[in-house]
Order: C-alpha cells, then structure tokens, then sequence
C-alpha cells in the first residue's frame, strides 16, 4: 500500500522488517520492485545514469528474474535520458567511473547490438560477466524476454546474449533451455532438439518442453516419439510459478 501511494522510504522500512521477522517471506520480490519504483521516480528528476542504474543493480539483486527491472535495463539501449545527450557517451562516462559497470557494460552490449555492432555488443556482454557472479543469469533472463516479447522479438540479440551466457557458463544446462526455445522460434528444428533434450532433466516448467519437443519430432517425421511427448505433455500440471520470467 505504501508504494502503492509513492511513500518509498516508508515501505523499505516496513519490508526490511517483514524480511528480519520472516526471512522465508515474498521478500526478494516486492524488495526488487520498491528499487524499480525507486528507479522510476528518480527518472523524473533528472538523477545520473549511473546512479538509476544502482536502483535496478537493487532490484535484479534481490531477484534475477525481476521482469520489469530487466525490461528496464533493456530500455537503455534505445532511452532518451539527461537532454538528449549521446547515451554511449553517458555509457562510457559511468563504465570509467566504475560506478555501475557490469550494468553500464550490458546496457552498452544492447546499445551495439541495436546499432548491428555484433563484436563490441558481445565484447560488452562478456566484460558485464566480470564484475557480477549472476550476470549470466541476466543474460539468459534478457535473452528469455526479448524472443518472447509479443510485439517484437529480437530472436538474432535473444540469440546473441544466450550465447554469451552459455560460453561463461556451460555447465548450466537451463541456458540451454532458453537457447532451444530460440532454436525453436527460428524454426531450427535439429539444434532445438539437442538443446533442449539436454535441459529437460533440470527445468521447471516440464510441461512446456515436452510441448515443444513434440512439435520437433513431428517436424522431424518422428510420429511415434512425439506422441510420447504429447502424451508426457497432457499427464503434466503447469508447476507454480511466482514470476512471469522463471528462468
């Protein structure tokens, strides 16, 4: 209610209590969505980049998967912040003063991308990996969200950024079912199957794999496992998931 009426302070006095009485409460994201409403209001008041970008760095803190924070920080790559000032420019700035820089470096990865900069988008996608432990999770949680926006995917940066997380960290095998699903929008039918037969041991969402493989197998003339799937598909119940992206 209290963010509800724009008393930030107040809330984040009220949930810091709530976490110390009951650690095991819905914390992480209310906390991760008090930082975004802190973001948002200081977007207003003319704040330094660097230090909006310390509201999201809160909020995708307390929980990766943070929907709208990172649909903000994607925002960066095409925002029109402090006057109209060049935003690779404003990027750099907060990159030298190693204020914000694995965010800076990631919303300068979209920014090259956007601009077809292939090799500085992933060159900045790979320096955002030094400096925070979860930024491939960030990466795959990014890359999750734009194949999947329903007005315009970006299936080539989706791409592009799985990538990138998959080559820090190869031994997460829910990568690979982020970079099947993109496989899977492309219509590549072999490499999605390989991806994600491989991750099917450690997702959550099951059901929805299952799917997936058997619309593969019956692209791929393979009726009798498809059906399988199909089968497995309609057996399963959607399990709980508390945030739209559950990566």
């Amino acid at each position: 209610v209290l963010m509800k009426l724009g008393k930030l302070e107040k809330a984040q006095r009220i949930l810091d209590q709530g976490r110390l009485m009951d650690p095991e409460g819905p914390w992480t994201t209310l906390l991760a969505s008090l930082a975004v409403s802190f973001h948002d209001l200081k977007s207003t008041q003319n704040t330094p980049i660097s230090e909006l970008l310390s509201y999201l760095d809160r909020a995708l803190k307390y929980d990766p998967n943070h929907g709208p924070a990172l649909n903000r920080l994607m925002a960066y790559a095409t925002a029109n912040v402090e006057g109209n000032a060049d935003l690779k420019t404003i990027l750099a700035k907060v990159i030298a003063e190693a204020k914000q820089p694995g965010l800076a470096h990631l919303a300068m990865g979209n920014l090259c991308w956007l601009e077809d900069n292939r090799k500085q988008a992933v060159f900045h996608f790979n320096r955002a990996m030094e400096f925070r432990k979860d930024m491939p999770v960030l990466l795959n949680n990014m890359a999750w969200l734009i194949a999947h926006d329903e007005k315009k995917p970006d299936l080539e940066r989706a791409m592009g950024l799985i990538q990138s997380a998959i080559e820090n960290r190869p031994e997460d095998l829910r990568f690979l079912d982020t970079r099947g699903s993109i496989y899977f929008l492309q219509e590549d039918w072999e490499s999605a199957l390989t991806d994600l037969e491989k991750s099917l041991t450690v997702v959550k969402d099951k059901k929805a794999v299952h799917r997936k493989l058997d619309v593969i197998y019956t692209k791929l003339e393979l009726p009798e496992i498809a059906e399988q799937h199909r089968l497995m598909a309609e057996e399963m119940t959607i399990p709980e998931v508390t945030n739209a992206v559950n990566r």
